[in-house]
């Protein structure tokens, strides 16, 4: 009842984007959506979507005295829509709206309003995502696996991803023809809006990212970047929802596939906010990646540092490398607006083909001893170290640009020193169609 709801109340919104009914519209086209355009040039509005159906196969390590035996989490294969998202996005009087939400989730995901501010700028009012690293802004329909890498939200930032407030990006060619200067800066509150709950005591950050890339072309383009993040908790004792970020605040990463074993890598405890005050994480990360045909490769590294008054700094290491290839000769494209990597697009009648790799690591050396390095099943006193990593093969088959099928191999590792190990594998696939 209430996706027919939705689906009604989208489609209307699209007609009504365009001015007072259809009326106004000249012009309406389709390439699997709707978008229409006001004859005027003052309205314009589209209603899309997309449909990521996943089938995830998790093996954990037969070992006996591996991390996690018997931890629920280390063998939840299933079936399940990952994503299900109904897009509204349009033009009204020069601002610019965007509405994506997730009836698998039950939550918004990118919702705002946009202006432009400066030549090649844009300011952005509402909830949208940090500029953080390339793999977290690219869309979910672009990654170049199921999941994305341990510098992201999926791995250091411990599931923020998107988050309420301002954001602002601008990018234009500095120096030639063929280049993009990017630079961004955001400043949020540390809640996501999820099933219409809003928690009043999150926490506070900001963030800010610079990147250029010399050269962008049709097939071939190398990008540099920077970023900088700065995200302070705001714990209070009525705070009681699981969806308050201090909660999962700090680094994490389920290295046993999507549903698989969880490791975290630092945390610190709600005793300890009360008694000493509010915790606050700084990160520093760097950018590198390119394409030149059908070859693809991007790294990044990022230095996670966890704070709290009164105890000392706790580090986190983390980075990402990955390498694909497009055996039938198409390249992955760059995003110049937001500084980041586009998916294929098939040049041939029988779809394209990629192949592709990708190691991550993550490490906390301990030198502020165990502050909440940690995976089920492991006993604290015996953690003498905290190495988590990730070898991940994938085979993506896109039979035209709306549809993309993938396969995920991912073999993962937890090392907690005297704590003991963990060598999980799993299998991941992906049936995809955004439109």
């Amino acid at each position: 009842m209430q996706v027919n709801k939705l689906l009604r109340y989208s489609a209307l919104a699209v007609f009504v984007g365009t001015g007072i009914g259809v009326a106004h519209a000249d012009d309406a086209s389709t390439t699997g959506g709707i978008k229409i355009k006001s004859s005027d040039g003052n309205f314009d509005a589209s209603l899309g979507g997309r449909i990521h159906f996943d089938a995830l196969l998790n093996m954990p390590d037969n070992n006996g005295q591996k991390i996690g035996s018997g931890a629920a989490d280390d063998t939840n294969s299933d079936f399940e829509f990952r994503r299900v998202f109904i897009s509204l996005a349009g033009h009204l009087y020069g601002y610019e709206y965007h509405v994506d939400y997730d009836l698998a989730g039950s939550s918004f995901q990118d919702v705002w309003i946009a202006h432009s501010l400066l030549p090649g700028g844009t300011v952005y009012i509402g909830q949208h995502k940090p500029w953080r690293s390339m793999d977290e802004i690219a869309s979910n329909n672009n990654t170049v696996f199921l999941e994305r890498n341990i510098v992201s939200a999926t791995g250091v930032y411990g599931g923020i991803d998107y988050t309420n407030g301002l954001y602002y990006s601008w990018n234009k060619s500095a120096f030639t023809a063929n280049d993009n200067l990017w630079a961004g800066v955001s400043v949020y509150s540390l809640h996501k809006q999820t099933g219409g709950a809003e928690n009043r005591t999150q926490g506070l950050g900001y963030n800010g990212r610079l990147a250029y890339a010399p050269f962008v072309t049709p097939t071939a383009w190398a990008h540099i970047g920077v970023n900088y993040s700065n995200d302070n908790a705001d714990f209070n004792t009525t705070v009681t929802s699981t969806a308050s970020p201090y909660s999962g605040f700090g680094p994490a990463y389920t290295y046993g596939g999507r549903s698989g074993a969880k490791f975290t890598l630092a945390s610190y405890s709600t005793s300890n906010a009360k008694a000493l005050g509010n915790p606050h994480q700084d990160a520093i990360g760097g950018e590198l990646a390119g394409a030149w045909g059908p070859v693809y490769g991007q790294a990044e590294y990022t230095l996670l540092g966890l704070h709290q008054e009164g105890l000392n700094e706790t580090n986190v290491n983390a980075y990402s490398i990955t390498g694909a290839y497009a055996i039938t000769g198409e390249t992955r494209t760059y995003d110049k607006k937001n500084a980041t990597y586009n998916g294929l697009r098939p040049a041939h009648a029988y779809g394209a083909f990629e192949v592709a790799a990708r190691y991550d690591h993550a490490q906390n050396n301990l030198s502020n001893g165990n502050v909440g390095c940690a995976a089920a099943g492991a006993v604290a006193a015996n953690v003498t170290k905290c190495d988590v990593s990730m070898i991940t093969v994938g085979l993506n088959y896109y039979p035209n640009p709306a549809v993309r099928f993938v396969f995920d191999y991912t073999h993962g590792e937890a090392n907690l020193g005297n704590a003991g190990k963990d060598k999980p594998d799993s299998l991941g696939l992906r049936a995809q169609l955004a439109f």
